[in-house]
């Protein structure tokens, strides 16, 4: 992550993340360590399904501290929460009723409402640490708490411009949401495997995705994993090994162990 801020030239580096991740796991504060004078503040306050007042409450924080890149650190409501919270910056949504002029829609004559959204003044990179691959995607999720409805919202430029696949931001990840966004993965891949409109293409995709997550989920189901990260000092290791699988694009499975985390040293160990 520190070395991918350095490629985009980043000075100012603010990070979105849940509650979990940044009070209850070294993650954040590794990263903080990392980033050193660049990072210059963080919000956790990202809750499920993304209701739009954490997108308003996450967009005004950014606005405060005016960031030249935004990390996003966690699993598909994080992500999303950064995606509307774009969105947001881009059109000057400063309420939550302001959004709903640019979800998608259905226009009177049954056509695709998909509004023109402008380029945000700043971009994400995320750090995924589940298997719910929102990070692949410029589509995002957020609800509508007075009608109990998710809109999609959707910009050319709302998607992460970097995505980072740290088996070891991961080992973090309670075995209940792994498991739980793996089998959404396999869903992903399943729907991909009987559209209408196949593609080879997609088609190998999803049969390569489906091979390793059943394969890693089959593993991490009898992975003994703590939610918590072992204390200093933990004599047994056999209780913080765990096997990682990510999506098709990601790497596969592999056995790693709960050393303590490094935000330079990626999957494989080497820091490449």
């Amino acid at each position: 992550m520190n070395s991918e801020v350095q490629r985009r030239a980043a000075n100012r580096v603010f990070v979105v993340t849940g509650k979990t991740i940044n009070r209850e796991t070294p993650l954040i504060k590794g990263f903080a360590r990392a980033l050193g004078e660049r990072f210059v503040g963080c919000f956790d306050q990202c809750v499920e399904h993304t209701p739009r007042r954490t997108v308003i409450e996450a967009a005004r924080a950014v606005r405060q501290v005016k960031p030249d890149l935004i990390v996003s650190v966690g699993g598909g409501t994080v992500i999303d929460t950064v995606k509307v919270l774009l969105i947001a910056l881009a059109q000057q949504v400063e309420h939550e009723d302001e959004l709903s002029a640019w979800h998608l829609g259905v226009n009177p004559d049954g056509s695709r409402k998909v509004p023109a959204i402008k380029s945000p003044p700043v971009r994400q990179i995320a750090v995924s640490t589940t298997l719910s691959a929102a990070e692949f995607s410029n589509l995002g999720g957020c609800t509508d708490e007075k009608r109990q409805v998710k809109d999609a919202y959707m910009g050319a430029e709302i998607g992460p411009a970097t995505v980072i696949l740290d088996a070891q931001a991961s080992l973090f990840t309670p075995s209940w949401l792994w498991l739980s966004t793996g089998i959404r993965a396999l869903d992903h891949a399943i729907e991909g495997l009987c559209s209408i409109s196949p593609s080879p293409f997609i088609h190998a995709l999803g049969l390569e995705a489906v091979r390793l997550l059943s394969r890693g989920h089959h593993a991490g189901a009898f992975r003994g994993q703590s939610r918590h990260w072992p204390q200093p000092g933990c004599s047994d290791r056999n209780e913080s090994r765990l096997y990682i699988v990510h999506h098709a694009s990601a790497c596969d499975a592999r056995e790693l162990s709960k050393n303590e985390y490094d935000p330079g040293t990626d999957c494989r160990g080497d820091g490449k």
